[in-house]
C-alpha cells in the first residue's frame, strides 16, 4: 500500500515538473501557434533579442561618423586668393617700390603654405568621401540582415529588452545627411517593424534588395564635388597670383636697376662737365706762365746785345780802334789778328734799324710780364737806342 502511494506521488511531481517547464519556455522563447495553447509545439528562436540590439547599435554608430565625415566635408574652406591692388611702378618713388616690393614678398612667402593647406584638404576631403561610401556600406549591410530578421523570425523574438536603441535607431535614420532616400525608406520600414512588434502587431515591410548601390546621397555628392572644384579653383588661382606678383617683383628690381644706373651716368656726365669747368679755369694761368717763360727767356739777350754795344757806343769817336789796321788789312787783302787780351773777334755793330725794331718788340713782350722786368728792359732799350744814336 505504502509502495502504491510512492508511486502515485511520483508520477504526480513529474506531471507538475513538467506542466511548469512548458509553461515557461512558451512565455519566453517558445513559438505558439495561432489555433489553440494545448495543441501549440515548443520552438527555438534563430536569433535572440540582444542580437537586435546589437545590430540596432551598429546602424547609428555606421550613421554617426557618417554624418562626422560629411560635416568635415562641408567645412572645408579655400583660402583667400585675392590679389593685390596693381599700382603705377612709373610713377612711384624708389622709396614706395621697395615697400611694394616688401609686401608682395611677405605675400609670396605664404602662398607655398597656402598651396599646401589647399592639397592637405583636398585629400582630407576625398579620405572623408571613402569614409562615407564605407560606412554606409555597412549600415546597408546591418539594415539588410534586421530585413531579413523581421521577415523571418517570429515576432516574440524580435522584442528588444532596451527601448531606447530602437528610438536612437529611428532618430539616427531620420538625421542621416549622407544615405540615399532609398536606404533612409528601408530604414523606416525597419523600424515601423520592430516597434509593431514591441505593441504586439505585426508589419513586414517585405523583400528589399541587398545591394549597397545608391547608398550615397546625391546631394552629399554634389557637395564633395563643389568643395572639392573650390579648392582646385583656389589653387590655381594661388599659382596665377604667385606668378603674378614674382613678375611684378622682378619689374621693381629692373626699374630700380635702370634708375640707379640712370643716376650713375648722370653722376659721371655731372664731374665730367665740373672737371671741364675746372681745366677751362685753369688755362689762363697756364697761358700767363707760358708768356712769363718767354719774356724771360728773350730778356737776357736783349741784355747781352746791350752790354755788346755798351763799349761800343762808348769809345770815342775821334779813336776808333783797330779802324787803320782794318783798314791795312783791306788795302793788303789780309786781316791783323786779334790782340790776345780782347780775345775772339768782335761782332760787326749792329744795324740800328733793326735793332729798334727787336727793341720794340722785346718792350712789348715785357709789357705782358711783370713791371719789375718790364722797367729794367726799357732802361737798357733807352741807353741802347742812345747808343746807337750816337
Amino acid at each position: 500500500m505504502k509502495t502504491t502511494l510512492y508511486i502515485i506521488n511520483g508520477v504526480m511531481v513529474l506531471m507538475l515538473v513538467f506542466i511548469l517547464t512548458s509553461s515557461r519556455a512558451g512565455l519566453t522563447y517558445g513559438a505558439f501557434t495561432s489555433t489553440s495553447e494545448a495543441t501549440s509545439s515548443i520552438g527555438i528562436c534563430p536569433v535572440f533579442p540582444q542580437d537586435i540590439e546589437a545590430l540596432l547599435g551598429q546602424w547609428n554608430d555606421h550613421i554617426r561618423q557618417g554624418n562626422a565625415a560629411y560635416a568635415s566635408i562641408a567645412g572645408s574652406a579655400a583660402p583667400d586668393a585675392s590679389s593685390p591692388s596693381t599700382t603705377n611702378l612709373e610713377a612711384s618713388s624708389d622709396e614706395q617700390l621697395q615697400e611694394l616690393k616688401t609686401s608682395y614678398l611677405n605675400r609670396l612667402a605664404g602662398i607655398p603654405d597656402e598651396l599646401q593647406s589647399i592639397a592637405s584638404l583636398k585629400a582630407v576631403n576625398e579620405h572623408s568621401l571613402q569614409t562615407v561610401q564605407e560606412e554606409l556600406g555597412a549600415a546597408g549591410a546591418v539594415l539588410g540582415q534586421l530585413e531579413n530578421d523581421v521577415n523571418t523570425v517570429d515576432a516574440n523574438c524580435l522584442r528588444v529588452n532596451d527601448t531606447s536603441l530602437l528610438a536612437k535607431f529611428g532618430s539616427a535614420t531620420d538625421n542621416d545627411l549622407t544615405g540615399s532616400p532609398a536606404l533612409h525608406q528601408r530604414a523606416e520600414q525597419v523600424y515601423e517593424a520592430l516597434a509593431s512588434d514591441q505593441s504586439g502587431t505585426v508589419s513586414r515591410p517585405g523583400e528589399q534588395p541587398q545591394s549597397n548601390d545608391g547608398l550615397v546621397a546625391d546631394s552629399f555628392v554634389t557637395l564633395y564635388d563643389g568643395k572639392q572644384a573650390a579648392l582646385d579653383n583656389a589653387s590655381g588661382a594661388l599659382s596665377q597670383l604667385q606668378s603674378n606678383l614674382q613678375a611684378r617683383v622682378a619689374g621693381i628690381d629692373e626699374l630700380l636697376a635702370s634708375r640707379a644706373e640712370a643716376a650713375e651716368q648722370a653722376k659721371a656726365a655731372a664731374e665730367q662737365s665740373a672737371d671741364e669747368e675746372n681745366s677751362s679755369a685753369e688755362r689762363p694761368d697756364a697761358g700767363n706762365e707760358q708768356h712769363a717763360e718767354a719774356d724771360n727767356a728773350a730778356e737776357p739777350s736783349t741784355v747781352t746785345q746791350d752790354q755788346q754795344s755798351a763799349p761800343q757806343n762808348n769809345q770815342p769817336q775821334d779813336e776808333p780802334q783797330g779802324q787803320p789796321d782794318m783798314a791795312q788789312d783791306n788795302k793788303t787783302g789780309q786781316g791783323k789778328a786779334p790782340d790776345a787780351g780782347q780775345g775772339a773777334e768782335q761782332d760787326p755793330p749792329p744795324d740800328p734799324q733793326q735793332e729798334s725794331s727787336e727793341v720794340k718788340s722785346s718792350n712789348d713782350l715785357l709789357q705782358m710780364s711783370s713791371s719789375g722786368p718790364s722797367r729794367t728792359g726799357q732802361a737798357q732799350n733807352s741807353d741802347e737806342s742812345g747808343g746807337v744814336s750816337q
